[in-house]
């Protein structure tokens, strides 16, 4: 599937990608949201409209889920 909306692979060069639907740390909604994409040539997943690697992103959103999550573990202890 190729779209002109995202950036060409930066590992192989290859225009063809494809939207990410799920993965281990974001689920249905953390690849949407970092327009996570990978590459159809090489399998390289990496933000679309950027066309930079998503680490630093995935780290940020994985530190905040865990606060969210302890901070809904702390509220249901206290009722």
């Amino acid at each position: 599937m190729q779209d002109d909306a995202y950036q060409p692979c930066p590992q192989c060069g290859e225009s063809a990608v494809a939207p990410v639907q799920f993965t281990w740390w974001g689920g249905l909604v953390g690849p949407k949201l970092l327009s996570q994409v990978s590459c159809t040539g090489c399998g390289h997943q990496y933000n679309g409209k950027t066309g930079k690697p998503n680490t630093a992103a995935i780290a940020v959103y994985l530190s905040i889920f865990a606060v969210l999550a302890v901070a809904v573990v702390m509220m249901m202890s206290s009722l």
